[in-house]
C-alpha cells in the first residue's frame, strides 16, 4: 500500500493568481504568471527572474507541460505557443488548435511531446478534442 503525504515546503512566492496552471518540471523551472513574470523553483524555494514571461491577450488563457526536454505553454485563447529553455522564453507558433478557455495540458516525456485535451469553445459544451504537439529538430 502507498502512503501519500502533502506537506508546505514553502510560504512565500509568486502572488495569489488565478487561471494559470503550472507544472513541476524541476529544480531551475519557470512557471510564468499572467503579469509576465517568471518565477524559478530551485527545489527549496521560489525567485523572481529578471526574465520576463510571455505576454498574455487574457489572465486566463495558458497551460502549460513538460514534454520531457522542455516547459511549453499554450496560450489557449490567443493560440499561441511558447516554448522555455534553460534561460528564455520564445514564441514557437503564431497559430494551434481552436481557441478554447481553460484546456488541460500534460507532458508526455517518453514520447517527447504535449497533449492537449478539451476547454470550453465560446458558449458551446466543453470540448473532448485531443491535441497533440510533437517537435522535431530541423536538421
Amino acid at each position: 500500500m502507498d502512503r501519500w503525504l502533502w506537506k508546505q515546503v514553502c510560504d512565500f512566492g509568486p502572488s495569489p493568481r488565478g487561471g494559470l496552471a503550472s507544472t513541476a518540471a524541476g529544480p531551475g523551472q519557470a512557471p510564468i504568471t499572467p503579469a509576465n513574470t517568471t518565477w524559478l523553483w530551485n527545489g527549496e524555494k521560489w525567485g523572481q527572474s529578471s526574465e520576463m514571461g510571455p505576454s498574455f491577450s487574457t489572465p486566463s488563457g495558458g497551460c502549460l507541460a513538460w514534454d520531457g526536454a522542455r516547459l511549453v505553454l499554450y496560450e489557449s485563447e490567443a493560440c499561441r505557443t511558447w516554448g522555455r529553455n534553460a534561460s528564455a522564453w520564445v514564441q514557437r507558433q503564431s497559430f494551434g488548435p481552436v481557441a478554447a478557455l481553460d484546456p488541460t495540458m500534460v507532458g508526455d516525456s517518453i514520447r517527447k511531446r504535449c497533449i492537449l485535451f478539451g476547454g470550453q469553445n465560446g458558449a458551446g459544451p466543453p470540448s473532448s478534442n485531443t491535441w497533440a504537439l510533437t517537435i522535431a529538430t530541423i536538421a
